[in-house]
């Protein structure tokens, strides 16, 4: 029964996507460069952090905190530790840096895997864009205007992270599902060109900064403007004809697209319905049925290698 419906069912969602002839209007692209801001905070969050703690501001700011061995806190050497060589670094003066940098992966890793599913399903993807880019820019003034002590400015490192997470959750989701079928994998590799885009602009900012509260005020700026301009944009059509039906999706779906969209509003329809059907996939097959076990560790094993190259350790020291 299950088997008849579903072979019934392909062909007939098959002849309604050769039926779209919709194409991306203005809206489309000026919606997605918008939310790829969120990419842009990703990209600055990566790369501010190896230049501003080897600032003399940060080291001076910081430094007298510490009570290094040998009564090396004092103005003289605060002004220097930053230019040290790693061996000639006080260890504690090293893991304070070495939290530093880690806590927003860990942030990261927490915000996406945690509170970004539960919202993008739930009330939206605009909402957990704004959600994430807001909180990143919290973070950043908590690290930059309330911290006074490490564990407030390691908090204050988690949340920059967090917010970042939960944003990065979203984004190639709403650009897949706000991009027609013809710009889907352009749109797509726009992520990682505004992730490049924003590690640069860091680097340039941080040429020209001495003050290492506005170096790590920059992804909260770009996290606080995609948290308020996303709400310019319109929901994911797909999101709203999931969660209150094609009536309600078809105006939505009309602002992002040129053409009669009847067309691709029922392939939207009827692809929702087919996956509800479906059901979702045991944790276990993913990693015993042979087709999924490849796509699985395919799309794994890509992003694992990439951190294996050490990248992260050269942007993160790159003082």
């Amino acid at each position: 029964m299950t088997g008849g419906a579903g072979g019934g069912g392909a062909p007939m969602t098959a002849s309604f996507a050769a039926q779209m002839n919709t194409k991306p209007n203005a809206m489309t692209y000026v919606s997605i460069t918008i939310v790829m801001m969120g990419a842009l905070m990703f990209g600055i969050d990566q790369n501010n952090f190896g230049l501003v703690h080897g600032m003399q501001s940060f080291c001076e700011f910081w430094c007298p905190k510490f009570d290094f061995e040998g009564g090396k806190t004092n103005p003289q050497f605060c002004s220097i530790i930053g230019g040290l060589q790693a061996e000639e670094q006080p260890a504690a003066w090293t893991t304070f840096n070495s939290f530093g940098l880690n806590m927003v992966s860990i942030g990261m890793a927490t915000g996406c895997l945690t509170l970004a599913p539960i919202s993008a399903r739930r009330w939206g993807r605009r909402i957990t864009i704004s959600l994430g880019g807001l909180t990143c820019f919290l973070g950043c003034i908590i690290v930059s205007y309330i911290s006074t002590t490490v564990p407030v400015y390691l908090i204050g490192r988690f949340f920059t992270g967090y917010g970042c997470g939960i944003a990065c959750y979203c984004l190639p989701m709403y650009q897949s599902e706000v991009a027609t079928m013809s710009i889907r994998g352009l749109m797509g590799s726009f992520f990682q060109l505004m992730v490049v885009i924003g590690g640069v602009l860091a680097i340039i900012a941080l040429g020209l900064i001495e003050d290492w509260k506005q170096g790590f005020m920059l992804p909260g700026y770009a996290g606080l403007v995609v948290g308020l301009a996303v709400w310019m944009c319109p929901e994911s059509p797909r999101f709203v004809i999931d969660r209150f039906g094609k009536d309600a999706g078809r105006p939505v779906l009309q602002r992002v697209r040129n053409g009669d969209i009847e067309a691709e509003l029922e392939f939207l329809h009827r692809n929702l319905q087919e996956e509800k059907q479906a059901g979702s996939v045991p944790i276990s097959e993913l990693f015993t049925k042979p087709g999924l076990r490849l796509r699985v560790f395919t799309a794994c094993y890509l992003q694992a290698a990439q951190q294996f190259t050490g990248v992260n350790a050269f942007l993160g020291y790159q003082t």
